[in-house]
């Protein structure tokens, strides 16, 4: 909430006014950013300096700052009214609980723009009282036959109970059959719900993540004295995209090749009768090929703008996880969220909901997971299917976004200016296609280059060959053509297509003028696959 009039003894204590004043000073007047810390009684005694210059740093900043913390920064101009970077980067900050004020160079005037999250007392949890919770005289032993009551169970869940308690990190590790997931999500259900702290807790396999949501979760539900929600959260691509479905619907032969129309029209029949709309709703496993056309993704969504919004798969399965006290996820789930807010610096267009406690259950996968999201990667196959999406010839049938956006344009002859059309036809068909087809044509030959080169490195022909690039490799007679002739030439193929492609997206966004959404809906589809490209090319 923005105030117009503000006291700043009540804001700034004497210490945190001084020190500020000496920096901007410093700065020669410039902008400066701080992050404080309040006291109980919201009284901002300590800052420090986090920035120096514009609002390129906002990611950055947002990184430092924890709920509860204040970043201030001051206007040279001496005018405190927030401006509209000002705006959004108080809205990012307000996400996450943290206040934001403006300053004059003086520090003697200051503007509230949002309150940070006063401390809260955190209600610690009574270690003796979940243990009995568990134990032989406790309500799980009167609802369960034949129940046993274990010692270390009770000693896992006092180790959980001390964690959260005292903020720290548990490492536990423990033996099949002690009842571990009870140990934990006793104390963390307690917590969350007596704190309004939410728990992810992250599984490294569905058949836990199914046991805990179908077994553990309603049993605790039933007997547990506190009343709780919890989620199964899934991946975006889990879930079909209403848009897409409609599009597909709307003109399959330019998205699905002749043996994948069955398949096709059982999604779609699906699609018009399911609530939840994800994958393990639709009663058969669907061809990765098929599927990846009608999947929700996060670059292909148009958000608020989309006409389906407010009747998406997804985000109707995110507005429930946003109600819940416990979410249940997996690593890779975890990971891609954190992966995003490390980013892009925010809330906004991350994975999971706001949480702030974490329970990785069979965590010996976490290595490997982890790399997969903050390391990079590309494949073949990856670049070869981004390419089939923007384009593909087969049979003597065009497929792909592009050849979509092209036929609905035609379309829309009547209403579209032939200038406009005439220009996305010689684009996509004289030079997007071509150059797409032809990089594909470098892609495989580049990769058959490829993989003879790592196929002789091998002891014998059932081998998978993993190469680490030493000098010795590099310096190969062999290996060092490739990459230093072959790999060059593909790179600039691949990045004239992104240029290409780029200049049919720019093109949309002249037909939005006729088209409306539709011409919005052509435009975010081709440029995911544009960006994708250039991703996999700077890989």
């Amino acid at each position: 909430m923005s105030k117009s009039t503000m006291k700043l003894p009540d804001y700034l204590a004497e210490e945190a006014v001084f020190y500020m004043r000496h920096h901007i000073q410093q700065a020669g007047g410039n902008e400066v950013f701080f992050v404080g810390k309040a006291n109980p009684n919201g009284v901002v005694e300590t800052v420090q300096v986090v920035a120096r210059g514009n609002q390129s740093m906002v990611p950055a900043i947002i990184h430092m700052v924890h709920a509860g913390d204040v970043v201030i920064h001051n206007h040279p101009s001496g005018v405190l009214h927030p401006s509209h970077p000002d705006t959004t980067l108080a809205s990012e900050l307000g996400n996450e609980a943290v206040g934001f004020y403006i300053i004059n160079n003086q520090v003697t005037e200051i503007y509230v723009v949002v309150e940070p999250q006063k401390q809260k007392q955190l209600v610690r949890l009574e270690a003796a009282r979940l243990q009995a919770f568990i134990g032989p005289a406790g309500p799980l032993a009167s609802r369960l036959e034949n129940f046993e009551s274990r010692p270390s169970q009770q000693q896992m869940l006092l180790q959980v109970a001390e964690a959260f308690n005292d903020n720290k990190v548990a490492v536990i590790e423990a033996g099949t059959g002690i009842g571990k997931s009870l140990a934990y999500l006793v104390p963390a259900i307690e917590w969350s719900v007596r704190n309004r702290e939410r728990t992810v807790v992250a599984t490294g396999t569905i058949n836990l993540q199914e046991q805990l949501i179908n077994k553990d979760i309603p049993l605790l539900q039933a007997v547990m004295p506190v009343k709780f929600r919890a989620e199964l959260v899934k991946g975006r691509t889990n879930y079909a995209c209403r848009r897409k479905l409609q599009e597909v619907q709307s003109q399959p032969d330019l998205f699905t090749e002749a043996d994948q129309k069955t398949e096709l029209q059982s999604i779609l029949d699906w699609a018009g009768k399911t609530a939840e709309g994800s994958k393990s709703d639709l009663g058969f496993l669907p061809s990765e090929a098929v599927w990846e056309k009608i999947q929700s993704e996060s670059d292909t969504t148009l958000r608020s703008k989309c006409p389906y919004y407010n009747e998406c798969f997804f985000y109707n399965a995110r507005r429930r996880a946003a109600g819940a006290d416990v979410l249940i996820a997996n690593h890779h789930l975890l990971f891609a969220d954190l992966a995003v807010r490390d980013e892009h610096g925010g809330s906004e267009v991350a994975v999971l909901p706001k949480y702030q406690r974490v329970i990785l259950d069979e965590a010996h996968d976490l290595e490997e997971v982890a790399s997969s999201y903050f390391g990079a990667a590309t494949s073949y196959h990856a670049l070869l299917r981004t390419i089939h999406k923007l384009y593909r010839t087969k049979d003597g049938k065009q497929t792909g976004v592009l050849p979509f956006a092209l036929s609905k344009l035609q379309k829309r002859a009547g209403i579209v200016t032939r200038s406009l059309l005439d220009r996305f036809r010689e684009q996509i068909e004289l030079v997007c296609a071509p150059a797409l087809e032809n990089l594909e044509h470098q892609l495989s030959a580049l990769m058959q280059r490829l993989f003879a080169w790592g196929a002789g490195r091998r002891q014998n022909e059932y081998d998978e060959v993993k190469i680490r690039l030493t000098p010795a490799v590099t310096r190969d007679r062999q290996f060092h053509e490739i990459a230093r002739h072959q790999v060059p030439l593909f790179l600039k193929d691949l990045r004239d297509c992104v240029e290409s492609v780029t200049k049919v997206v720019k093109l949309c966004d002249l037909a939005e003028n006729y088209l409306g959404s539709e011409a919005v809906s052509m435009a975010v589809d081709i440029r995911a696959q544009a960006q994708r490209l250039e991703e996999m090319a700077a890989q």
